[in-house]
C-alpha cells in the first residue's frame, strides 16, 4: 500500500503537527519536516513541498511515491477538498 499522503492523517489528528505544517507554509525560509516515515521539504520560492521517504534506508522507502505538490494543494488536502486539486498541482519526482 502506498503511504505517500499518510502524513495528512497525522496532521488531522495532531494539532501540533498541523500547526508545524502551517508554520512551514508561512515561513520565508526553506525547511524540512520529518515524520516517522516521511521527509517534507518546503520551498517558499516555488511554493512547493517535496514528499519523499524519511531516508534511503527506511523500511518504508518503497511505500512513499515521491511527489511534488503545491502549497495550495496541501491546503486543499488538509481541508478535505481533494476534488478541487488541479492536475498540475501534484507531480511525480
Amino acid at each position: 500500500m502506498i503511504m505517500t499522503y499518510d502524513f495528512l492523517l497525522l496532521a488531522k489528528g495532531n494539532k501540533n503537527f498541523r500547526d508545524h505544517l502551517n508554520q512551514a507554509i508561512l515561513s520565508e525560509s526553506d525547511c524540512e519536516i520529518y515524520t516517522d516515515i516521511h521527509k517534507l521539504t518546503f520551498s517558499p520560492k516555488s511554493q512547493t513541498i517535496m514528499i519523499t521517504a524519511k531516508s534511503d534506508t527506511s523500511p518504508f522507502r518503497h511505500k512513499i511515491a515521491p511527489k511534488k505538490i503545491t502549497y495550495s494543494a496541501l491546503m486543499k488536502m488538509l481541508d478535505d477538498n481533494w476534488e478541487s486539486i488541479a492536475s498540475d498541482e501534484i507531480t511525480d519526482l
